[in-house]
């Protein structure tokens, strides 16, 4: 078997040791943080194999491309092409989804525009062009009724009757009755229905209807009419319409189905679902304080606007004093929207828009904006022209709602309707991306669920998945530590991932530590004995098949509760139904270090970050994003502020 030979690499804090990795295997390097694990496998393996990579290129090419330095390596023997997935967050703004991040989206946009078809949005029927079986089931749906005779007709204007009447067509269908062109009276700009062909209903002949159809489409050019024992006519065309209605749909392309084009996405989000309005509950942060007391935060600075709305209290019967929240819906309306002379706040909003021009005014409403799904498309993305084609009985925007588990189901179902070569390549593609999400352990995600909302587990998952997901053999994967962050759960899912790159001929180079990620590796060197300077020897090589994996578990009694003996305060969530937690409902007591655990994706982020962070944030004032939906945030007295520090770099600045 062939060994990548790696001779004198001084990459760093490297020794200058030689390593011989066999190809085809999985080998994980190990060893305390600094020991020199990512200086071997990617500033050394993995930067050579992508600078002799650049070095293929002609050179005009090159000269595009940024110069890589040579690693201070001897000699690097049998390097194969490699792909790096190191642990950099590839998440940039709001518009990456899972879709998107894990390629999904590119192959869908090309099944939907190969495949799918438009519908009418007023009748839900197909839009597409008319052939002779619908008419036959029009017609055959009218003998049933009772009909007698059908009539194929066009539409002509004088100059058109006159050129038909020379061919021999001189029968019109006029008031429910065919009369002669002699025996009629037609005004200068009326619609003239031309009989073209009476077919009688009583045994429809299909090669008759078809004749008739033909010749009425070659004559009339893309429209038709035909009508049964004098009922009204109804329209066929060969134009894609709707064959009740008539409304018609655009062309499809390809960028129709991509709410990143201005072509597919909807006008009024330009495709972010989401659009900035005023946030009431930033106006009104606290529901148990009274309009006199200062319930309406704004207000207190708008004197004489607080002025008039406490007079017209005074004449409405509404009683100022009371808390908002038992003010009633309709009370609420009359505060916020208005009544008789009282304007309303939106509508003193309203006028505060018009003035954004200044800096001042644009910091005022920055403290009560906040983002809210948009109206027009109802968090969907696309515009109504791409939303009118459905694939398999659903839209585009209805697949990317579906988790990964439904989608998988959704493209099986598929495959037994598309026949087609291209389709059934496009599909086999699908399904294997989604299977191998599936597979990492991620098949509860849905495919339009924002990137960024996503845990640092869930998010190296999908990356993973996204780069073994290319079906390439004979190469070289550099992973980085592709266990951070996961419960020991979660881990079996990354390793079936892992081994299924080594069935397909790579060959897998990891940096990692933990014992249940390097059980599945075919040989594990430990680099050390310390970090910096005291780092970058191999201290230990393994190879064998022994289980390495000693995975702690906690026992059936749990964690308990591991309070204290004094009396603390605490931070009570009550009610919390957000995202994937069920109406649950803890407490924090201050003071204390507290651990919230659990397997990846179990919904650790969202409590921790999405409810007691940004509810906190809401309750002192300060603009952010709508916290999670919970029935009551309770903080005690003294905590002046919050803080969140995520898993983002502190600088990503050279200095």
């Amino acid at each position: 078997m062939k060994r990548l030979t790696v001779k004198g690499v001084r990459q760093h804090n490297l020794k200058g040791f030689d390593i011989e990795i066999e190809l085809g295997t999985i080998c994980g390097i190990s060893g305390p943080s600094g020991a020199g694990k990512s200086s071997l496998v990617f500033d050394t393996i993995y930067s050579e194999a992508q600078r002799r990579f650049i070095e293929t290129f002609s050179p005009y090419a090159r000269q595009f491309l940024e110069r890589l330095p040579r690693a201070k390596v001897e000699a690097l023997e049998n390097l194969p092409a490699a792909i790096g997935i190191g642990q950099a967050n590839p998440v940039r703004n709001s518009r990456s989804t899972v879709a998107t991040l894990s390629e999904i989206s590119f192959t869908t946009r090309m099944l939907f525009y190969k495949n799918s078809v438009a519908h009418c949005s007023k009748c839900n029927c197909p839009i597409m062009p008319a052939s002779w079986q619908h008419v036959w089931e029009f017609l055959a749906d009218k003998a049933r009724e009772g009909a007698r005779i059908g009539y194929v007709c066009i539409e002509a204007d004088r100059q058109g009757l006159l050129d038909l009447v020379q061919e021999g067509y001189r029968r019109i269908l006029q008031g429910g009755k065919v009369v002669d062109v002699g025996e009629c009276t037609i005004r200068g700009d009326d619609k003239i229905l031309v009989v073209i062909d009476r077919i009688p209903l009583a045994k429809l002949s299909s090669q008759r209807i078809q004749e008739a159809v033909e010749n009425g489409f070659s004559i009339g050019g893309t429209r038709i009419l035909v009508a049964a024992d004098g009922g009204r006519p109804k329209l066929f065309s060969k134009i894609p319409v709707c064959q009740r209605c008539g409304t018609g749909a655009v062309e499809p392309t390809l960028l129709l189905f991509s709410f990143n084009s201005p072509e597919g996405a909807c006008h009024e989000c330009s495709g972010f679902g989401r659009v900035m309005g005023i946030n009431w509950d930033l106006v009104i942060p606290d529901a148990s304080v009274s309009i006199i007391d200062g319930a309406i935060r704004p207000l207190e600075n708008w004197h004489d606007d607080k002025a008039l709305l406490l007079q017209w209290c005074r004449r409405w019967g509404l009683d100022a004093k009371r808390p908002w929240r038992e003010l009633t819906d309709e009370e609420r309306k009359w505060v916020i929207h208005g009544k008789d002379e009282w304007y309303g706040l939106k509508a003193i909003f309203d006028w505060l828009e018009t003035k954004r021009y200044k800096a001042h005014i644009r910091i005022l409403l920055s403290r009560y904006r906040a983002y809210e799904r948009c109206p027009a498309c109802n968090g969907a993305r696309f515009g109504p022209a791409a939303l009118a084609f459905r694939l398999g009985g659903k839209n585009i925007s209805e697949f990317y709602r579906m988790s990964v588990d439904d989608a998988l189901k959704w493209v099986d179902g598929l495959g037994v309707v598309l026949h087609d070569k291209a389709s059934q390549s496009l599909l086999e593609d699908l399904g294997r991306r989604l299977s191998l999400i599936q597979k990492a352990g991620l098949g509860y995600l849905s495919l339009d669920r924002q990137s960024r909302t996503l845990s640092g587990g869930e998010l190296s998952r999908l990356c993973l998945a996204k780069g073994v997901s290319v079906s390439l053999s004979e190469t070289l994967f550099c992973l980085e530590e592709p266990s951070s962050g996961l419960h020991p759960k979660d881990v079996k899912g990354v390793r079936q991932v892992i081994e299924g790159l080594r069935e397909q001929g790579n060959t897998v180079l990891m940096t990692e530590n933990d014992h249940a990620m390097l059980a599945c590796c075919d040989r594990v060197v430990e680099l050390g004995p310390g970090s910096g300077m005291e780092g970058g020897n191999i201290v230990a090589d393994k190879t064998g098949t022994e289980d390495l994996a000693t995975i702690a578990r906690f026992d059936k009694e749990g964690l308990g509760d591991g309070m204290r003996d004094e009396e603390v305060s605490y931070i009570y969530l009550e009610g919390i139904r957000h995202h994937n937690l069920k109406t649950i409902s803890c407490r924090f007591p201050v003071g204390l270090f507290t651990c919230v655990c659990g397997v990846s994706g179990s919904g650790k982020s969202t409590l921790v970050e999405d409810c007691l962070y940004r509810g906190m944030l809401r309750r002192m004032g300060i603009p952010c994003e709508e916290p999670g939906s919970m029935e009551r945030l309770e903080v005690p007295e003294g905590i002046e502020k919050v803080v969140f520090v995520d898993q983002e770099p502190l600088s990503r600045t050279p200095r």
